[in-house]
C-alpha cells in the first residue's frame, strides 16, 4: 500500500465560501476545490456520479456539491482514478463504521471494474479527512491495488485527533 498524508485547506471554510447551505460529513469533492471560485467552476472525476450511485445502492449516503452545469474530467489511462472524497470529523467520531463500509464498497466496485483485465491494476484516490473539528484537514493520497483500499481505514482513523 502506497500512501502519503499531507496538510489540506480548511474544507469547512471553503464550503461556506462557495455554498452556505452545504453541510456534509461524507461527500465527493471536486478535483479543483482549492481553486474554484464557485460551484459553476467545479470539475469532478468522470466517475463521480457512478461512485455516488454505487454507494447509495449499498445504503451508504454520500453527498456531492454540484449543479446542472457540473463538469467532469475524463482520463485515458490504465490506472483507475477515484473522485476525491471528504470525511468529516463527526462522522469519524460518531459513525466510524461508515468509513469501513464505504471503503469496502469502493474496493469491491473497483475490483469488479478490473475483472477480466490483464496486468497491473492500479487505483489512485485522494481522501480528505477533518482531523480536528473545523480546523485541521489532512489529505491521504493513495496509489495501489483495489484490495489495499481497505487498509486505508486504519490510516484515516489514525489521523483523527
Amino acid at each position: 500500500m502506497e500512501h502519503k498524508v499531507t496538510d489540506f485547506i480548511n474544507l469547512r471554510e471553503r464550503f461556506e465560501n462557495i455554498d452556505n447551505n452545504f453541510h456534509s460529513e461524507f461527500c465527493i469533492v471536486p478535483e479543483n476545490i482549492e481553486s474554484a471560485k464557485s460551484v459553476d467552476e467545479f470539475i469532478f472525476a468522470d466517475n463521480a456520479i457512478t461512485i455516488r450511485k454505487v454507494f447509495q445502492k449499498n445504503n451508504v449516503s454520500i453527498d456531492m456539491l454540484q449543479n446542472d452545469n457540473t463538469a467532469f474530467r475524463q482520463r485515458c489511462s490504465i490506472d483507475w482514478y477515484a473522485p476525491m472524497i471528504f470525511i468529516g470529523y463527526s462522522l469519524l467520531s460518531d459513525n466510524s463504521n461508515l468509513v469501513s463500509v464505504g471503503l469496502s464498497v469502493l474496493s469491491n466496485y473497483i475490483t469488479d471494474f478490473f475483472k477480466g483485465s490483464f496486468g497491473r491494476k492500479n487505483v489512485k484516490i485522494e481522501i480528505v479527512v477533518e482531523s480536528t473539528p473545523k480546523k485541521e484537514f489532512k489529505c491521504i493520497s493513495y496509489e495501489g491495488s483495489p484490495e489495499g483500499l481497505k487498509e486505508l481505514e486504519m490510516v484515516i482513523k489514525a489521523i483523527k485527533k
